[in-house]
């Protein structure tokens, strides 16, 4: 028979090697979750890694910006590798190129008030997640309201840290993680996300007047219908290039004969409808179907 005192002391010596197992558990699983970042923003990977990991853009103590970021501003932050001299010199931005309609620009805002009746925007309803929002998908929950302005910025439309969810461009690898995925914050393979804020220009049919298919904010203007299949008496077989040439291939992705050029395709989304970025961009778009646009 044992007495107390030895088994209090073996019980004390199990707990003690339990936590050393739980511990020696949370080390080997470190990495996999300090580096969880899809490349490219990635430090370990099978995809080109560029030795990206969080202190690269968080700091611990003394954090210049909200959220324990190294620089102060949700779109200074991404600037300061989205630069010409930095990491990320191959896809810049500056403020010149934000889209001022009829103006100039090449890009969709990152500072914009997310209300505005001219361009048919509101703020996002939530989407794809519960209000926890612990996957991150929510755009209603990444834009800052504390001075009731309502501005998006990068992070609304982007997560920088997984390329899991579906994006518009043919030509990005269709499985998750990988790069040219467009670090999205959530699906847009049908526009989801272009018509949750632009919700006033989400109709099908301009013909009716019915409530749905008329721009609410104005009732005497219409819009191009989305999410509508490229077929009908009077539409082509095929959309036409800039050089007059047919398009061809899986969603009219590829050019016809004699054009190189396949950033200014009609391109349909990924159920074979027009949508939105049939015709729109949001990045690195000059409206000149002559010119080669950076994807």
């Amino acid at each position: 028979m044992y007495s107390n005192n030895y088994l209090l002391k073996k019980e004390n010596s199990m707990k003690g090697r339990d936590i050393v197992y739980l511990l020696t558990v949370i080390l080997m699983l470190m990495p996999l979750v300090v580096y969880s970042l899809d490349c490219p923003h990635n430090y370990l990977g099978t995809c080109s890694a560029n030795q990206i990991d969080c202190s690269d853009c968080h700091v611990v103590h003394t954090a210049p910006g909200m959220n324990l970021t190294a620089v102060n501003g949700n779109a200074a932050l991404c600037r300061s590798c989205h630069d010409s001299l930095g990491q990320a010199n191959a896809k810049p931005f500056v403020d010149s190129d934000q889209a001022q309609p009829g103006v100039r620009g090449n890009s969709h805002r990152w500072d914009a008030l997310v209300k505005n009746s001219t361009y048919g925007s509101r703020v996002p309803v939530p989407q794809g997640a519960d209000n926890t929002d612990y996957l991150n998908l929510r755009l209603d929950r990444r834009i800052p309201a504390d001075d009731n302005t309502w501005r998006f910025y990068c992070s609304t439309c982007h997560d920088q840290h997984n390329q899991q969810d579906n994006p518009f461009d043919p030509n990005a690898s269709p499985t998750p993680g990988d790069s040219n995925r467009g670090f999205q914050r959530y699906h847009n393979n049908t526009n989801q996300m272009c018509r949750n804020c632009h919700w006033a220009r989400d109709v099908q049919d301009v013909t009716s007047t019915t409530p749905g298919n008329i721009d609410p904010l104005n009732p005497n203007y219409n819009s191009h219908p989305v999410q509508v299949l490229f077929t009908g008496a009077t539409i082509r077989t095929a959309p036409l290039d800039a050089n007059g040439a047919a398009e061809t291939g899986i969603r009219f992705k590829d050019n016809g004969t004699g054009d190189s050029n396949w950033t200014n395709n009609l391109i349909l989304d990924s159920a074979n409808q027009v949508n939105c970025m049939t015709c729109h961009w949001i990045h690195y778009t000059d409206s000149h179907s002559g010119t080669v646009d950076l994807r």
